[in-house]
């Protein structure tokens, strides 16, 4: 693991893989290339170390969760981030609405902190903000982060885009993970409509703005990352929605069951 990563910090960012006009289509920035690596390793470590493994839909969802990440930071939206606000916008819903529910709901906290030396001490990662908290938390990184100002500052600097990706991906994993560990399913159905709701309001006015929000952005583009927004990221957080809202209804029928008096018809 050590050689892979040290391997992916000496390789220089977008210096491989272009294609016949000579762009970039691969971002290897080792902030993003060498924490993926480290996650993966970590994840097949605690795997071996694990006495009770999570079920295969599990860990097909920590693959499906490193994929999305694949394809938002390493190959190809990164790249094509820097010429496209629609691509931008992309990046952006698989790191939110894609990526980080795969890996709240696929158990990875626990394979990966088995890895670790000192799990005692990161057991304390564990202690989530209430869903109300998270809720809050993500939604201001989402409006923040989509304001005119702060995407000026992620196309001029690049630690700027980083710090936004890890806000973004962070807060959204906090939020999923909160949501995962309600034991009321219908609640965690209502925030993840509450996030439909508020990210689709984002997503329309993009849509509907009558001119460019953002500097070097021209209007079809803007209306096509609103409609990335509004479209495929409301279909991820509905079916995300209906997941909950059918173990909610799953659960009821069940107490329904448990509590019927005998005889009862």
């Amino acid at each position: 693991m050590r050689v892979l990563i040290a391997a992916a910090f000496a390789l220089p960012a977008g210096a491989l893989a272009h294609d016949a006009a000579g762009e970039a289509w691969w971002s290897f920035d080792p902030w993003t290339w060498a924490p993926m690596l480290a996650a993966v390793a970590l994840y097949f470590k605690g795997l071996r170390l694990l006495a009770r493994k999570p079920a295969p839909l599990r860990q097909a969802g920590f693959a499906a969760g490193m994929a999305a990440l694949f394809l938002a930071l390493v190959w190809p939206l990164d790249a094509l981030a820097e010429r496209s606000l629609a691509a931008h916008m992309a990046q952006h819903m698989l790191l939110i609405a894609v990526a980080a529910p795969l890996l709240a709901f696929s158990d990875a906290a626990r394979v990966l902190f088995r890895a670790l030396p000192a799990r005692r001490a990161f057991r304390k990662l564990l202690l989530l903000p209430s869903a109300g908290a998270a809720f809050a938390l993500h939604a201001l990184a989402i409006w923040v982060g989509h304001a005119p100002l702060v995407i000026a500052w992620t196309l001029e600097y690049r630690w700027v885009h980083l710090l936004e990706h890890a806000a973004l991906f962070g807060t959204a994993l906090v939020l999923w993970s909160a949501l995962a560990r309600l034991r009321a399913a219908g609640a965690a159905a209502l925030y993840t409509l509450a996030t439909l709701i508020h990210t689709g309001m984002l997503g329309a006015l993009l849509t509907f703005a009558p001119r460019p929000l953002f500097a070097g952005a021209t209007l079809e583009d803007q209306q096509l990352a609103g409609l990335i927004m509004w479209i495929p990221g409301g279909l991820a957080y509905l079916a995300i929605g209906l997941a909950f809202a059918a173990a909610w209804l799953l659960a009821a029928g069940a107490q329904s069951v448990t509590y019927r008096r005998p005889g009862a018809t």
